[in-house]
């Protein structure tokens, strides 16, 4: 399961992340991590036996986390070992996720989801830490045009296809501080964004 694999795996996974940070001859090496679904559970887990600051940039996608992870110590996956692996947390989320309902469900996790809400722009955020709001493009109608083909269509996978997030995603593992045509950002913080539908982008 997610806490095994996260606890008992990456301190054996440190040493070639280190390697990889230190490859002779480079200039400079960006290492990032992207985490979906139950893979940001396994990151909350594990996040504890990274150095702080290995990883450039951590992407939280469709987060199956509780939804004040990044705000408050006494959430069930409080995210700080997280933030510290990292030297930028982008947390992108939809309101439109097909799966992460089922998860809420009091059987399942019981609280409300991450990937769904995303996180509160307030002074308790995590510092590093920002929000990408995708739910003007990651539909249940984009979902069925740019997974089309697949064996399953859903919302909750579609960030991975939809022109507007794969290009965000790119620059944010670039490490740019630039370039992100399709962001807005949110009123009243400079830690919150919202991905808008760019037809000619």
């Amino acid at each position: 399961n997610a806490r095994t694999t996260g606890s008992e795996s990456f301190p054996l996974l440190l040493p070639v992340l280190q390697a990889v940070k230190s490859t002779p001859g480079t200039s400079q090496v960006i290492l990032s991590a992207v985490c979906h679904s139950m893979g940001n559970y396994a990151m909350f887990e594990g996040a504890s036996a990274f150095d702080p600051d290995l990883f450039d940039q951590i992407l939280c996608v469709a987060a199956m986390l509780e939804v004040n992870g990044f705000n408050s110590s006494s959430s069930q996956t409080y995210c700080a070992d997280i933030v510290d692996a990292a030297g930028q947390v982008t947390i992108y989320f939809s309101g439109n996720d097909d799966v992460l309902p089922l998860a809420e469900q009091r059987r399942y996790d019981g609280y409300s989801e991450l990937g769904i809400y995303g996180p509160t722009y307030d002074r308790t955020l995590l510092a590093g830490t920002i929000g990408v709001d995708c739910g003007i493009v990651v539909t249940e109608a984009n979902a069925k045009e740019y997974e089309a083909g697949q064996n399953q269509t859903l919302t909750h996978t579609a960030y991975f296809f939809i022109p507007e997030v794969l290009e965000d995603i790119g620059h944010a593992l670039l490490g740019s501080t630039g370039g992100f045509t399709d962001r807005v950002p949110v009123l009243g913080t400079t830690a919150g964004y919202t991905l808008v539908d760019n037809p000619g982008g």
